[in-house]
């Protein structure tokens, strides 16, 4: 099966930050140097079972580094515009449950549908390989834009325990790679110089720092 990838400028290469040091303390760290907005009501973190029904029913085992991240986090919103979701938070819109989030997206539409909105103008080989991508993948994050962005289970990556690589999936046309792992597309991506390749080119820097390190808990 040929694997669709698009390559981009932005490295690839996990950050892989202090050598010994655990992914959750890493974590820490992380929301330690960012601005935490709280939740509107009682926030919870996703528990073991709620991540095992996930992976149950979805047939993959989650990044390590996006299971430390929700665990210590919950869902939310990062720089107002990443909306990272989590699983168990069923009676959440669908932005933030992971579940809901997957059984509503792209992943589950008509392959005649995906193929018209994001295959246009490919030939027919390559649009058979882009709708049997965008089925499999598993989505974690999405946009205003109605942009979703998930990992494609085929695409093992060597960054991490379990890590597959991310890829953007616009509101039309084929998705595209952007990273390896979950703890680069929060360091490289969301806060990183590849916000400006995907997103806002025209962003300041003062502006992308502001940005950038807030959290909206939900």
């Amino acid at each position: 099966m040929t694997q669709v990838r698009r390559f981009s400028g932005v490295s690839t290469s996990m950050k892989s930050g202090p050598k010994g040091v655990a992914m959750h303390d890493r974590w820490d760290t992380f929301f330690s140097s960012i601005t935490c907005l709280p939740a509107d009501g009682v926030s919870h973190a996703p528990g073991q079972k709620d991540f095992q029904r996930f992976e149950a029913k979805y047939g993959m085992v989650l990044p390590q580094s996006y299971r430390s991240f929700v665990s210590r986090s919950g869902p939310g919103v990062l720089g107002d515009l990443f909306r990272i979701a989590a699983p168990g938070y069923g009676g959440m819109g669908h932005w933030f449950d992971l579940d809901r989030l997957n059984r509503e997206s792209i992943r589950t539409a008509p392959p005649e549908y995906i193929a018209e909105v994001h295959c246009r103008g490919l030939d027919s080989d390559e649009s058979a390989d882009i709708v049997k991508q965008l089925q499999r993948m598993v989505f974690f994050c999405t946009l205003e834009a109605e942009e979703f962005i998930g990992w494609d289970t085929l695409d093992e990556s060597d960054a991490g325990p379990n890590e597959y690589g991310i890829c953007i999936v616009p509101r039309m046309g084929p998705p595209v790679y952007c990273c390896c792992s979950f703890y680069s597309f929060i360091y490289d991506i969301c806060m990183g110089s590849g916000f400006k390749e995907f997103f806002h080119d025209d962003e300041s820097s003062e502006a992308a720092f502001k940005r950038s390190h807030t959290f909206r808990l939900i």
